[in-house]
């Protein structure tokens, strides 16, 4: 059990504060403090986010930072997902959360490939400043994005460290005061377009993140950059003309090929750098691309009646105020269309899923022996191998997952009884240390869950449960 934790500075990374904590704490070595700190004795540190910790040092963690403020202003959630698909995003943050493994998987990092050939960076001004003004210096957050080079503050190169981010090397907790000299070389930059990009990604990092808007990132670049629409379909670009003049724009910073770049338009690739790249170049201002408006809806079908326009040869205004009426008419009424194969084609997959669909959802949320999980269309999906959106198109299966959904405060209740009844059949003590050490809940989680204990367990369970703390 972990006695005290240093104080946590702004913009600090976890994995930073962690390691000033190892080095203020006199561990004989780094396996004792990872015992005190983890779940898990094999772990290795985490230098981006947080790996599982203890239940006590997650309250003693709670006394400087609750987790929420930890994940997005203390790790790179920022940037790895900033750009994911709602759903997607959400299902990320509630893993980091939860301090779950499976977060990488979420946020779209290469397993056992994050970080490869990168090493913590830092500006030798910034580490100066910090000194002076804390008595030691710490890993900065903002100097990690991957694409930049330079300190946004101060505009000099970052520089490298020796702590490699490859989650193959040596496991340990480097401390920045430990590392990082104290006089070094200063290069300014000088080139005006890296400065400005340094300051708009900076700026994209951060913004508050945006949980509400459902508007793909991928369909607002294409909005902005219509003025690349092909002459003979004004529903596509040109990525040709426009990948040339990306070229221009960034000069040897154009980093991005053009099939990254092609992925970044189709909506299947959410790198941070790139897309803050194309959006820089489209002109899209920071407070636009970190909140996309609503009102970007009804701008994102000019395209489709501009090809309709083009393919009848009919006038394009014509073309938009008859889609527009027919639109509004569907808004009101149940559309009523003429079936064709292709629909009768997801309606037969949609029939001839739905018992895999339900027998995978009742393993999913059962509550036996293993730890029961949070139901989402987006588990599921991974868990049975489909496709991005593919439930979008079988209403009845997404029907029957969406039956399990849950809010988070219901889903630690309902894993307060599996630990319960776990204990029980074990024929072990039930008290609070073993019901944390299962579930890995806080005491805040415990008392938020304890209104919807009486919708998963009987009421000598309630009961037992709630007197526990």
């Amino acid at each position: 059990m972990i006695a005290f934790l240093p104080e946590l500075y702004s913009d600090e990374l976890v994995y930073s504060w962690l390691s000033r904590y190892y080095v203020k704490s006199g561990c004989l070595s780094f396996a004792y403090v990872v015992e005190d700190l983890y779940v898990h004795q094999y772990t290795r540190p985490d230098t981006e986010f947080l790996n599982e910790m203890k239940p006590d040092v997650m309250e003693m963690i709670d006394r400087y930072c609750n987790i929420e403020q930890i994940v997005r202003e203390h790790t790179m959630f920022s940037s790895y997902g900033r750009f994911l698909p709602l759903e997607r995003k959400q299902e990320a943050y509630e893993a980091l959360l939860r301090m779950h493994g499976n977060f990488n998987n979420l946020l779209s990092i290469p397993k056992n490939q994050r970080g490869t050939g990168r090493f913590l960076r830092y500006c030798p001004i910034c580490a100066r400043e910090d000194r002076e003004q804390h008595g030691e210096t710490y890993w900065h957050r903002i100097h990690q994005i991957e694409g930049i080079q330079i300190c946004r503050r101060h505009g000099c190169y970052l520089c490298e460290s020796t702590v490699s981010m490859d989650r193959q090397k040596k496991a340990g907790f480097w401390d920045a005061e430990t590392l990082i000299p104290q006089s070094e070389t200063i290069q300014i930059c000088r080139d005006r377009r890296k400065i400005a990009f340094t300051e708009y990604i900076s700026q994209v990092f951060e913004a508050a993140m945006d949980f509400q808007g459902k508007i793909s990132v991928a369909d607002f670049l294409k909005l902005r950059l219509e003025r690349y629409a092909r002459t003979d379909s004004g529903a596509s670009l040109s990525l040709d003309n426009l990948y040339m003049d990306y070229q221009d724009f960034f000069g040897e910073d154009a980093c991005m090929t053009k099939g990254q770049m092609q992925k970044i338009l189709l909506g299947v690739r959410y790198h941070f750098s790139d897309i803050c790249k194309l959006a820089m170049f489209a002109g899209i201002s920071v407070e636009e691309l970190t909140a996309i408006p609503d009102t970007v809806k009804d701008s994102l079908r000019k395209p489709v009646y501009q090809q309709v326009a083009e393919e009848l040869q009919v006038d394009y205004d014509l073309v938009c105020k008859i889609g527009e009426a027919v639109l509004k008419r569907y808004e009101r009424k149940e559309r009523v269309v003429q079936r064709r194969k292709r629909t009768f084609a997801w309606e037969k997959m949609d029939a001839e899923m739905l018992p895999s669909v339900r027998k995978t959802v009742e393993r999913l949320y059962q509550t036996g022996e293993e730890r029961p999980r949070r139901i989402t269309v987006f588990l599921v999906q991974k868990e049975m191998g489909l496709p991005d959106k593919r439930f979008d198109k079988l209403p009845k299966c997404k029907a029957e997952i969406l039956k399990y959904q849950e809010t988070q405060k219901e889903y630690w209740a309902r894993e307060a009884v599996w630990a319960y009844r776990k204990l029980m059949r074990e024929g072990q003590p039930v008290n609070w240390t073993k019901i944390r050490r299962l579930t890995n809940m806080r005491n805040v989680d415990f008392q938020g869950c304890r209104a919807f204990l009486d919708n998963y367990g009987t009421s000598e369970e309630v009961k037992h449960l709630q007197g526990l703390i």
